[in-house]
């Protein structure tokens, strides 16, 4: 089967075809056809392009210097190989405008050696983000910045990355009336890599979804490194899950300027140091999801004004001293997980006051002391 595009060029001897016992990903390329002495194979591709980047993978086995493999754009010969070269990325930019790309396979009057022919694999027509059609040119580079930190082209679905130059149709993104990208929901997608600051430049946005799920199967994100301070600068935020990555490094405390952020998922990863007093500022915090790290220290006294918090877990992590009677504050709260850390003391009489509270979970720590008997007026609670 022919690829979206491409034809046949006048006058030359044969064509290309779907090659199925050579690729550089997947399961098939496109080959030069069988040609014989002083014969061309060729192919051609040719559009009015919105400027940008040509991009593909080439190999050739053929007589060395002899049997060419050759690429040109408007008759202009930009890549010339022959020999054994394995599989090889090629790049050139690609002016806005009309234009005819041609790859070639030519044979001299005599000799062959190897396959003798050449393939082309993964070929992309990556739009520049100054030719973008709808987002700016600092948000369209924060989103390539994203695909280039974290092995876009092997992500389990990229419909339209780089290639489209409409951003905003660009898979998992979502943009508001202004053009202005407001979601990124790549969750379960074969993220590999680092999240780059480039991505706080992304003022308008408000949800930042890369995390795993074990009820999804699309693919497995492997995000690791440090969470860039810069996503303190989204102050439109209000979802920031990154779940079940390898992320590591400390909370950055600037995460404390995310003003409308509702949920905060950073669990199940490889974060240390201690939890920033400053995701107090939280007002509008709804779901706050941190176990599973290696944090350490106390867990903050300044929590105890998230009232909006419904969801607090801090299990599976260092945490150490007591469990701050200041929580008892936190009216809206209907679960708190503590267990599994080595908090001292007894448990606060104060959690007594919780009322909305369904589960209460503090269990594998170093508590001291009778259960307050005050929890006993908890007639929500499910489970402790």
């Amino acid at each position: 089967p022919w690829p979206e595009g491409f034809d046949e060029v006048a006058g030359a001897d044969a064509a290309w075809t779907s090659a199925e016992d050579q690729s550089h990903s997947g399961t098939r390329s496109f080959s030069s056809r069988l040609i014989d002495h002083s014969q061309v194979a060729a192919i051609q591709h040719s559009d009015t392009y919105a400027g940008g980047t040509v991009r593909f993978w080439y190999k050739v086995d053929s007589q060395e210097n002899f049997d060419l493999f050759t690429f040109s754009i408007d008759s202009n010969i930009l890549l010339t190989a022959s020999g054994d070269s394995g599989w090889q990325l090629f790049e050139a930019p690609l002016a806005a405008g009309a234009h005819a790309l041609e790859w070639r396979y030519t044979k001299d009057g005599s000799v062959s050696e190897g396959n003798d022919a050449a393939w082309i694999d993964d070929f992309q027509l990556l739009v520049g983000c100054e030719n973008v059609n709808d987002v700016s040119q600092v948000e369209c580079e924060a989103l390539v910045a994203l695909y280039e930190a974290t092995g876009g082209p092997d992500w389990a679905k990229n419909l339209g990355w780089l290639t489209n130059p409409n951003v905003c149709d660009w898979y998992r993104i979502t943009c508001d009336v202004d053009s202005n990208v407001t979601q990124i929901m790549l969750y379960a997608n074969n993220l590999v890599g680092t999240i780059p600051p480039e991505i706080g430049n992304l003022t308008s946005l408000e949800n930042l979804l890369l995390y795993n799920s074990p009820f999804i199967f699309t693919g497995i994100n492997q995000l690791s490194g440090s969470i860039p301070a810069e996503l303190g600068n989204l102050t439109n935020l209000r979802e920031l899950i990154l779940d079940r990555n390898n992320l590591s490094g400390e909370i950055p405390e600037e995460l404390g300027s995310l003003e409308n952020l509702v949920w905060l998922g950073l669990g199940n990863n490889q974060l240390t140091g201690n939890i920033p007093s400053g995701l107090s500022d939280l007002s509008n915090l709804e779901i706050l999801f941190l176990s599973g790290n290696e944090l350490t220290g106390t867990i903050p006294v300044e929590f105890g004004i998230l009232d909006s918090l419904r969801n607090m877990s801090l299990s599976g992590n260092l945490l150490e001293g007591a469990i701050p009677p200041a929580l008892g504050s936190m009216d809206n709260l209907e679960q708190l997980s503590l267990g599994q850390n080595q908090l001292t003391g007894v448990i606060p009489a104060e959690l007594g006051s919780l009322s909305k509270l369904e589960f209460l979970w503090i269990e594998n720590n170093q508590l001291l002391g009778p259960i307050p008997s005050e929890l006993g007026a908890l007639t929500n609670l499910e489970n402790i």
